[in-house]
C-alpha cells in the first residue's frame, strides 16, 4: 500500500493538537504528523522564537529525519500557511525535494501584506484585537491565569507574521490547493487568487462555511478533500509516475 506523509501546522497560537481531531477521517493511506512550534504544547518550556528564520531552522531540523524519501504533503492554516511556504523553501534548498502537494489554508500569499501590527500593542488592546479575529472565547481571554499563559505565545506568533520579509521563489511543479472561509475577511479572494503564481501545475480553490477558523468547524469535510486529493497522488509516485 502506498503511503504519503502530511505534516501539519498550527495557526498564531496553536499548537500540534487541533490536528488530532482529524484521525477519524484520515484515509489509512495517509501518515498524519501535526508540528509542534517551540513554547506550547509538548514543547511548552522551550524559548519561542519571534523571527521566521530560526522558526524555519526549528522545524525544518525537527521533521527532516522523516523526510526518506516518503511522498510527502504540508497543510497550514493562517500562520502555518506562511510557515509551509518557508519550509517548502527550506527542504528545496537543502535536499533538492518538494511536496507533492501543499495546502494554504486561511491565509493570503507571503507577498501580500495587510500592514497589521498587533504584536506591539498593550496587553488590554492586543486581547481585543485578537478577540476581533474570531476562534478564541471571550471567557479564556478573561482568564488571568490562561491568558498570561497565552498570551506570549500569541505575541511571538503575531511578531514572527508582522516582521515576515518576503524572498521570492521558483514556483512549484506539483500543485497546490488554497482553503478559505466564506466569511473570512482577513482573505480576500482578490488576494487569494495570487497564489496562483506560487506553481507551475494546478492551484485549486475550496471554500467552506466560516470565518477565519472555519478549519475547526468544517474538520470532517476538509480531511475528506484531503484525502481525495493525496490518496491518487500517493499511487502515481508510488508507481514512479509524476515524477
Amino acid at each position: 500500500m502506498d503511503k504519503i506523509k502530511l505534516f501539519c501546522f498550527p495557526y498564531a497560537g496553536g499548537s500540534s493538537v487541533i490536528y488530532n481531531r482529524w484521525r477519524p477521517w484520515i484515509d489509512r493511506r495517509i501518515e498524519l504528523h501535526p508540528v509542534e512550534l517551540p513554547g506550547r504544547g509538548r514543547r511548552f518550556a522551550e524559548p519561542l522564537c519571534r523571527q521566521i528564520d530560526p522558526l524555519t531552522e526549528d522545524i525544518y531540523n525537527r521533521i527532516q529525519g522523516e523526510l526518506d524519501g516518503t511522498p510527502f504533503s504540508l497543510f497550514g492554516h493562517s500562520m502555518g500557511a506562511l510557515l509551509i511556504y518557508e519550509v517548502i523553501r527550506k527542504i528545496r534548498a537543502e535536499k533538492g525535494e518538494e511536496p507533492v502537494h501543499a495546502f494554504f489554508s486561511g491565509r493570503f500569499p507571503p507577498h501580500v501584506r495587510d500592514g497589521k501590527v498587533y504584536h506591539k500593542l498593550p496587553d488590554e488592546s492586543f486581547k481585543k484585537a485578537i478577540l476581533a479575529l474570531g476562534g478564541t472565547p471571550r471567557e479564556f481571554i478573561e482568564n488571568r491565569e490562561m491568558i498570561k499563559l497565552f498570551l506570549p505565545v500569541l505575541r511571538a506568533d503575531f511578531q514572527v507574521l508582522e516582521t515576515y520579509v518576503f524572498q521570492e521563489s521558483e514556483p512549484m511543479d506539483r500543485d497546490i490547493s488554497i482553503l478559505y472561509g466564506q466569511e473570512d475577511t482577513d482573505t480576500p479572494v482578490g488576494d487569494l487568487n495570487e497564489w496562483q503564481r506560487y506553481t507551475k501545475g494546478n492551484c485549486r480553490f475550496y471554500d467552506y462555511p466560516g470565518g477565519h477558523f472555519f478549519i475547526n468547524e468544517q474538520t470532517e469535510s476538509i480531511v475528506r478533500m484531503i484525502n481525495r486529493t493525496l490518496c491518487p497522488v500517493a499511487s502515481i509516485v508510488g508507481r514512479g509516475e509524476g515524477t
